[in-house]
């Protein structure tokens, strides 16, 4: 049954998150609210975080745009303004730790590989596991394009949403690979429907699943082609 959709304390949202705990993540432009639930799936709780202007370790942003938890369990918040990692303490409400190495950049997009991070902001960059929780975790730059969506495909490809089109390239640590950019053509059926991608999804089977703005979803097949 639909619970009381007015228990958080604003309803314009960009991003959820169902972590492995059973804990629900949303975030939107007037920050972050975690709701947690009982093990009848009742909901007992919710917590509001935002930035503050205290030396007290919380949010870099108030405007969240992407939550992500990743293969060891860490939650990550990705703002206008930072990147940010959730702490658990003997405090319910826990604690988040600023990355000030990318702290000034508009983190749009999180995801993973089993090695660390993938970030997607102004370019793409990667963190490793073994690095974030140094003083100064290093941070690689893997790809310059500034994407909305991007998603590592079991082949070992990043496929990104740039600002201008889709575009696939070799995803590698060591040398920044030339991408690929698929372009719509009014006159190739096979061509994307739209340059306007706004996310991106691998199924098990391999397939990529693209969604456009105005142009519907894509389908690409990479033994074929688009549909």
């Amino acid at each position: 049954s639909v619970q009381n959709p007015d228990v958080l304390s604003n309803n314009r949202l960009a991003t959820i998150l169902v972590t492995n705990d059973g804990d629900v993540w949303a975030g939107g432009p007037y920050g972050l609210e975690r709701l947690i639930f009982d093990k009848e799936n009742n909901l007992e709780k919710v917590i509001q975080y935002s930035k503050t202007y205290t030396n007290s370790p919380t949010l870099s942003d108030n405007n969240v745009n992407c939550i992500y938890e990743d293969q060891q369990g860490n939650i990550w918040v990705g703002t206008n303004n930072g990147l940010n990692r959730f702490i658990k303490t003997g405090d319910e409400k826990g604690q988040f730790i600023q990355y000030s190495e990318i702290n000034t950049k508009h983190i749009d997009d999180i995801t993973s590989t089993n090695d660390g991070l993938i970030i997607s902001a102004e370019e793409v960059y990667f963190i490793s596991y073994a690095s974030i929780n140094a003083s100064a975790p290093i941070l690689k730059s893997i790809s310059p394009s500034d994407n909305k969506a991007t998603t590592i495909s079991t082949d070992n490809h990043i496929w990104g949403a740039s600002r201008e089109a889709l575009y696939v390239q070799e995803l590698s640590f060591k040398n920044k690979s030339k991408p690929h950019f698929f372009k719509s053509h009014w006159a190739n059926k096979r061509a994307i429907s739209s340059d306007n991608v706004t996310t991106i999804y691998e199924d098990n089977s391999g397939i990529i699943w693209i969604g456009t703005n105005g142009g519907g979803i894509n389908k690409y097949n990479p033994r074929a082609n688009f549909r």
